[in-house]
């Protein structure tokens, strides 16, 4: 049972090398140049387990990344972007997902690191599958899995790799004009992809198009399947912008309409507990943090880390605080330990009690 790693590049000198030393040199290493200007190809090629192909860009991910497959000799894939790494365990989580499940493809979890690094989002995508001429991906841009003529069906796993592309200046610099290209290209053809719709709103947000971002994410609203993971994530990242343009109440509504739907959803109701700050509803706080912090982390739906942990309860510690209720401070800035900001507001706290 081998593993090839699949990825398809286009001048990603900055990232490559470290991708590649992040994966076992046991691992075939299958990589598809679309058209590489800078040294990506010169690292390629400098790796023995790496098997380098170019292929002319048609502005179709799906043709890309299925020639890549094509190339795998592997009993599995693993696809993976250049600007993505394996963590120290990660190659062990993917060999015992096979030897439990080796006919089943795999949505892994993908931990994204941005220029702050402080709070790091996780979101989950198809990246196992046996090596299968069954299993092909559809989609110009942001391709899906289908196995035949219907959309795969995979299991959550426990795998998780490293994302480190999101950061304002790499969008702007490398991914917004492609992206954005594509998707409305996709749109015009097909306006009521609810799912493109929210991808584009997310383009929006990332380089803080507020405006633009909330077009696309009402038209996503008209469109998406609910409930569903992407869905729920969608709620989420649109009541993130309405905050961001000042519109809290507007967020409220949003969240408070979809909560039924995903009572399972930590980011949900953290979301919500620092909207009822915003808007001064002291009554509602400390149950949307409480309720973030009994759902818990999840490994279901993209989230932020800390979202049913230490984030909850530091907002919590800062609440009774605020109020004059110290204990309680006292009680959620502990648990929230050892996020740095709570356990500096423990040690101020501490020190006045006493």
């Amino acid at each position: 049972m081998r593993i090839s790693v699949c990825m398809i590049v286009k001048n990603e000198e900055q990232h490559l090398g470290a991708c590649i030393d992040s994966i076992p040199d046991n691992i075939e290493i299958v990589i598809v140049d679309t058209g590489s200007t800078d040294r990506t190809t010169e690292i390629a090629e400098s790796y023995e387990n790496v098997q380098l192909y170019r292929y002319k860009w048609e502005g179709d991910f799906a043709k890309a990344r299925n020639y890549s497959l094509s190339m795998a000799t592997g009993s599995h894939i693993f696809v993976i972007d250049a600007d993505e790494q394996f963590q120290a365990g990660t190659y062990e989580q993917i060999m015992n997902y096979i030897h439990q499940n080796s006919q089943n493809p795999a949505a892994v979890m993908i931990r994204n690191f941005d220029e702050s690094n402080e709070h790091r989002r996780v979101h989950r995508m198809v990246r196992l599958f046996p090596n299968d001429e069954r299993y092909r991906f559809c989609g110009t841009v942001h391709e899906v899995l289908y196995e035949d003529q219907s959309i795969a069906s995979f299991n959550l796993s426990e795998i998780m790799i490293d994302h480190f592309g999101y950061n304002y200046s790499n969008y702007r610099e490398k991914k917004y004009g492609l992206y954005h290209s594509l998707y409305h290209n996709h749109l015009k053809a097909n306006p009521s992809d609810g799912y493109m719709w929210y991808q584009l709103g997310k383009l929006h947000a990332s380089v803080e198009e507020l405006e633009e971002a909330c077009e696309a994410f009402i038209e996503a609203s008209r469109f998406m399947g609910v409930p569903t993971l992407s869905h729920a994530a969608m709620v989420v990242e649109f009541a993130k912008v309405l905050r961001k343009a000042q519109l809290v109440e507007d967020a409220i509504y949003l969240l408070e309409s979809n909560r039924s739907y995903y009572v399972d959803y930590p980011d949900l109701w953290f979301q919500l507990g620092l909207l009822y700050i915003d808007a001064g509803r002291m009554e509602l706080i400390s149950n949307a943090f409480e309720q973030a912090l009994q759902t818990g982390e999840t490994r279901k739906y993209a989230t932020v880390e800390g979202s049913g942990s230490f984030l909850a309860a530091y907002n919590l510690g800062v609440f009774y605080e605020v109020t004059g209720k110290n204990k309680e401070a006292l009680k959620f800035y502990n648990m929230a330990r050892p996020y740095e900001p709570a356990a500096l507001r423990f040690d101020n706290l501490s020190r006045e009690v006493n």
